[in-house]
């Protein structure tokens, strides 16, 4: 029921072109079945005028026919039109909450959002089908059938209880035959499809190795196994869909076969008018396009719930924390850690029992192995993790209370995997200061080393990225995210190995014009590079997820394992 409530949420700001497009659609589908009944009629008096040779009007049921044609058309094409807009408006909502969901979404979790993103865009997809595919088609059913089932009923109950009973079977029970038989195959299928997906982007992505090793034929073969599993699948699918088309139109089949065994002892026993037997054949034909639409619709409704509950749960879920932000900054403690603990969920540890001050305007660097547990404590320390236990405050508050939008405002991070924009320059700088000037953007590209880059390129600022900075290199993406940060101006500033990709020279100008810009800020920083290290006021030295030991860089070296760890690294 919540699926079904979330779905109609999203209907129900655009109920009023929801209405009109169901009234549309049944114009159409009442004109269609009464159109090809009226035809019979109209033919079976015709014929037998002819040959009983008596006259009749034909030009009121050639005008009834002439009108029901015109509707069925202008209803038709109306209906089409308007339901395809609603259908529109739908997914614009759709995808609006769902983005509008993602914003908030606390940051420790967009790990797990990220690996679901193929995920998420095929459930937006799937409800792209909810109004046309699944709700219009129950809908014109739950109108239509009753009316149906009246008209027959004025004729023969019989008729009638036959005839709505073979519209049932075939839009409803077929269909949940059909749907428990597919719903193991479905996911044989998607599980044959995500593989060959992976192994085509893998091929793609590693095409230089596989030549360069040999096994380009090797791993062809790995791609053709995983193309026959899928199409081994697609065919079970298919021969149950041919089982279901076939048992539905035997079963429209003998229900026209009933319909003149039931109507002809009628007609010779005077209870009924011949010409009327082929107008309910014609009717009852007919009227099995009143379901034509809904096998469809059954075998797509399990599907369309589950992306709904998904999407549901998205939009539904906990958001950042809205507590009020803090006012003027007064407090000398910028980050306050105090016996912090966070064990990731395989039960792996990341931190241990971390305890130190950080104060403002203070400079410090973490460093430590691979695995130490550097680019965890910068998580913890930006909100993208919570705490497994211990104490955490930011500006002397515990900073899960912090407003979220708040704390973004006044922290900036630069991490090891930097995301650029397929966009230009301009606009990627522009999303850390909106209101920048072209002085300021080139003053910050200076600032980063970028600017003779920038400079010598033809759009200059307006210079096309591609899609991830395809066309900068690694160095050239790291400046342009420095760049950033130096626009922002943030209150504290954390960076995961700010000089990684930068050679020599630009690292030692960069690190210039970083703490000339932050003199006066708090800035946190992963690094290993000696000329940063002997600018820091503090080091903390992490070792297996703990603090070995904390000082400058100068008192540190009196540890044999300090210097072997930075000197190696360097």
């Amino acid at each position: 029921m919540a699926n079904w409530q979330f779905l109609l949420s999203l209907l129900r700001p655009h109920l009023k072109w929801a209405v009109i497009g169901l009234a549309l659609a049944l114009c159409a589908l009442i004109a269609n079945v009464t159109l090809l009944a009226i035809s019979g009629w109209f033919l079976a008096a015709m014929a037998s005028a002819g040959l009983q040779g008596i006259t009749m009007n034909y030009f009121t049921p050639a005008g009834i026919i002439r009108f029901l044609a015109v509707v069925r058309t202008a209803s038709g094409y109306g209906q089409r039109l308007v339901n395809h807009n609603t259908t529109f408006l739908v997914l614009k909502t759709l995808r609006v909450s769902v983005f509008a969901a993602l914003t908030k979404v606390p940051l420790q979790q967009f790990t797990s959002i990220g690996q679901q993103l193929s995920q998420l865009q095929d459930d937006v997809e799937r409800l792209d089908e909810f109004y046309i595919g699944v709700l219009l088609p129950i809908l014109l059913a739950l109108v239509a059938l009753p009316l149906f089932a009246w008209v027959l009923s004025l004729y023969s109950i019989m008729l009638m209880v036959v005839s709505v009973s073979a519209l049932l079977l075939c839009g409803v029970l077929l269909p949940w035959w059909l749907s428990r038989n597919l719903k193991s195959i479905g996911t044989h299928t998607q599980a044959a499809h995500t593989q060959l997906n992976e192994r085509l982007v893998e091929a793609t992505r590693g095409l230089k190795e596989l030549q360069l090793a040999g096994a380009c034929e090797r791993y062809w073969e790995h791609i053709d196994h995983a193309q026959h599993a899928l199409a081994n699948e697609q065919q079970r699918s298919q021969n149950w869909y041919a089982r279901h088309q076939g048992l539905s139109l035997l079963v429209s089949q003998l229900t026209i076969i009933f319909v003149l065994i039931v109507m002809i002892p009628m007609v010779t026993s005077g209870a009924m008018v011949n010409v009327n037997l082929a107008m309910l054949m014609l009717l009852v034909l007919g009227g099995f396009e009143i379901v034509l639409t809904l096998p469809d619709a059954m075998l797509k409704l399990e599907l369309t719930l589950a992306s709904s509950e998904r999407l549901r749960q998205l939009v539904a879920q906990p958001k950042h924390n809205e507590a009020t932000e803090i006012g003027e900054l007064t407090s000398q403690e910028v980050y306050s850690l105090h016996a912090l603990n966070y064990t990731y969920p395989d039960s792996s540890n990341g931190i241990t029992d971390i305890s130190f001050t950080i104060k403002q305007g203070e400079k410090v660097a973490i460093v430590g192995a691979s695995g130490a547990g550097k680019s965890t404590l910068l998580a913890l320390l930006s909100a993208q993790l919570q705490p497994s236990s211990g104490s955490l405050e930011c500006f002397s508050r515990p900073l899960s209370s912090l407003n979220t939008h708040w704390l973004y405002q006044h922290l900036g991070m630069l991490s090891q995997q930097c995301h650029v924009f397929s966009s230009s320059i301009k606009n990627n700088l522009l999303l850390a200061k909106g209101d920048a000037n072209e002085q300021q953007l080139w003053q910050a590209l200076a600032q980063a080393q970028l600017k003779d880059f920038v400079a010598t390129t033809e759009h200059q600022l307006d210079t096309l990225v591609g899609t991830g900075g395809r066309t900068l290199s690694g160095g050239e993406a790291r400046r342009l995210h420095i760049a950033q940060q130096l626009l922002r101006d943030p209150r504290v500033l954390l960076l995961d190995e700010p000089t990684r990709g930068l050679d020599n020279r630009n690292q030692e100008l960069v690190i210039d014009a970083l703490m000339a810009l932050f003199n006066t800020r708090t800035v946190i920083t992963v690094t290993h590079e000696s000329t940063l290290l002997n600018r820091m006021d503090q080091v903390v030295w992490l070792e297996q997820g703990r603090v070995r030991a904390t000082g400058t860089h100068q008192q540190l070296q009196k540890h044999r394992d300090y210097v072997r760890l930075t000197s190696v690294i360097n």
